[in-house]
């Protein structure tokens, strides 16, 4: 046995597949996001499947040694999967084969991608990125036309896809914009990544035009979330470079990095407006200002003018239109909208409060994570959680919901260590490109989750994934240093090498 692990033509077959496992199990979380394909993946054979193989390759990285479990605060992730599956027993009656799928997920991100980092040969990092790279270049690509030629359908149990003139947004095949939106920002810093590293000219360009398929796709998008986070992305990456690599005085560096902020809020703004102005404009919404009535009357219309290929009706307010000046047939059925267009957080701010009141509820070991619906059916019937069945959208509320209090605080703790150990490695790092883009990925999904619904903890998502990644990158960006530290002795003490 001892020898067939050690042999290096296993070695190599193994390394081969599980690179080919990251290159599959990537296609699969971005399928995820298009609701006409999870009729073909949404099988229990399939999910079994890629945990399995999970498992199989951490059995086998710790059978031969190379499994880590010294990563910078891996004590503290540990504390908080040990506390959450406390949580999933306490709270069992409401719910168990979906916490075991969502502990299962974390222990993917855990075991598997976060200590990839001390793996020197590892290909994780690269597999990933040119599989997710040219997939969303793809999806996107089958997503613009849909803008050009006012192609919209509805997904039964889903979403409408498409573009969406009810919205003036382009949802394409994604089940979301605000997911997909960040999806292609990520694709455009893997590409950065990508781009840095090959000598391909033909990959180069490659790489360039999906960046530019993704930059028009976020403008369609309207993702007020993207370009929050590019904005805050394009921040950090200017904080990097005018404090560690330009070399003048202090007050310089302090009007620089100001100047900077200024250009990353015009950049992605000024991209944004320019791609929806540069575009044929083939169908706008009408703002909703007046009531429902009204706004689904004046869509009619504009769908005959539309149709009829007269597109000089000016947008505007929908109570600015005089109905009676446009005499059609049947015009007059309403709409119940449930949201509210003139509320900043689209609704989550509503979320968040309700949230918080389900907490209260069980403040100690919370719901477990996949059981707050279930819990809030019984405890808090009035929330939006009880009546609607309504995620929190936000990873980092729904979490400490999921898992009380204690294990909150653990994972929180863990999250503001490695923000400040990030923070520090920028200072005092290199020239290198891949930290500051391994960092400012980080950063755009963190910021990110704070508007979604849990992409970090307990549910398989192509941002988790690479969260987990790059951040494990990070974190264990100097293991000569680490060697000194408390997480790593404890675990050379329990764990001890072999030969």
């Amino acid at each position: 046995m001892t020898n067939l692990l050690k042999n290096q033509k296993l070695n190599s077959i193994i390394s081969t597949s599980k690179s080919v496992y990251l290159c599959i199990f990537t296609v699969y979380l971005i399928v995820r996001l298009v609701p006409a394909l999870h009729f073909y993946i949404d099988s229990l054979l399939i999910s079994g499947f890629f945990f399995g193989m999970a498992a199989l390759y951490i059995g086998y990285d710790i059978l031969t040694n190379r499994f880590c479990l010294k990563t910078r605060y891996f004590s503290a992730l540990i504390l908080f999967l040990t506390i959450t599956i406390i949580s999933c027993i306490v709270n069992l009656e409401y719910g168990f084969f979906s916490n075991v799928k969502g502990v299962a997920g974390f222990a993917i991100y855990l075991f598997l991608i976060y200590p990839e980092s001390f793996n020197t040969k590892s290909k994780a990092m690269e597999v990933i990125s040119y599989t997710a790279c040219f997939t969303l270049c793809v999806f996107s690509l089958v997503s613009l036309p849909m803008y050009f030629y006012n192609v919209y359908y509805f997904i039964e149990n889903h979403s409408w896809q498409g573009f969406l003139p009810l919205h003036d947004r382009l949802w394409g095949i994604y089940q979301e914009p605000g997911y997909a939106s960040l999806y292609a920002s990520i694709a455009i810093c893997l590409s950065i990544l990508l781009f840095k590293k090959t000598k391909s000219i033909i990959l180069k360009i490659a790489l360039i035009f999906c960046d530019l398929i993704q930059i028009i796709y976020i403008s369609l998008g309207g993702s007020r979330m993207a370009i929050l986070a590019s904005i805050v992305a394009l921040i950090w990456v200017s904080f990097i470079i005018v404090f560690k690599k330009i070399n003048v005085k202090v007050i310089y560096k302090i009007l620089i990095f100001m100047l900077c902020i200024v250009i990353a809020i015009i950049t992605p703004l000024s991209i944004v407006k320019g791609v929806q102005t540069g575009l044929p404009l083939i169908k706008r919404a009408i703002l909703n200002n007046g009531t429902p009535e009204t706004y689904i009357t004046v869509h009619k219309i504009y769908d005959e003018f539309y149709k009829a290929g007269r597109l000089d009706i000016a947008l505007g307010f929908a109570d600015e239109i005089v109905i009676e000046d446009y005499p059609f047939e049947e015009t007059t059925q309403t709409v119940d909208r449930s949201d509210n267009p003139t509320e900043i957080s689209n609704g989550r701010f509503d979320r968040w409060i309700d949230g918080i009141l389900v907490l209260i509820k069980s403040p100690l070991f919370g719901t477990s994570p996949r059981n707050i619906v279930s819990f809030a059916k019984d405890f808090a019937s009035d929330t939006l959680m009880g009546k609607y069945e309504y995620s929190i959208h936000n990873s980092y509320l729904e979490m400490l919901t999921g898992v009380g209090i204690l294990a909150g605080i653990v994972v929180l703790s863990f999250l503001v260590l490695a923000a400040i150990y990030v923070i520090k490695l920028a200072f005092n790092m290199s020239s290198d490109i891949n930290n500051i883009i391994y960092s400012t990925i980080v950063l755009l999904i963190a910021f990110s989750a704070i508007l979604l619904p849990d992409i970090l903890f307990f549910q398989l998502t192509f941002p988790g994934m690479l969260f987990w990644l790059c951040l494990g990158n990070c974190l264990n960006s100097d293991p000569q240093n680490f060697q000194q530290s408390l997480t790593c002795k404890t675990f050379n003490k329990l764990f001890k090498k072999g030969n």
